[in-house]
């Protein structure tokens, strides 16, 4: 067997056993689509929550878009095979480190 063979074998072996490999490192089983439900932004119902119009479909359209560029799984409306739903109960912004101004420079 020449050194070819032997390098091309082993390229076949890795190859074949990594299967369906995806960055996310997530097992999607047999699962081809996914749908996320709108997350219902009731933050303003807990005292001390900021209130931030649009959090909720910010948030709604970011997780689809995390989901639809991590897997290979199909954004579906309804009957999906994973479904994710939730709902926003509590939005804080607190100030982390602050300027010599006594003025706020990053927040949490």
């Amino acid at each position: 067997m020449g050194r070819k063979q032997v390098i091309l074998g082993f390229v076949m072996v890795v190859l074949a056993s990594c299967g369906a490999y995806n960055f996310s490192g997530a097992d999607i089983g047999t699962a081809e689509s996914f749908q996320v439900n709108f997350f219902q932004n009731y933050a303003d119902q807990n005292p001390g929550s900021t209130i931030v119009p649009g959090l909720d479909r910010d948030f709604t359209l970011a997780l689809q878009d995390l989901i639809n560029n991590l897997t290979s799984l199909s954004l579906t409306g309804s009957n999906g095979d994973l479904v994710y739903e939730g709902e926003i109960v509590e939005y804080r912004v607190t100030p982390m480190t602050a300027t010599s101004d006594q003025l706020t420079a990053q927040n949490r």
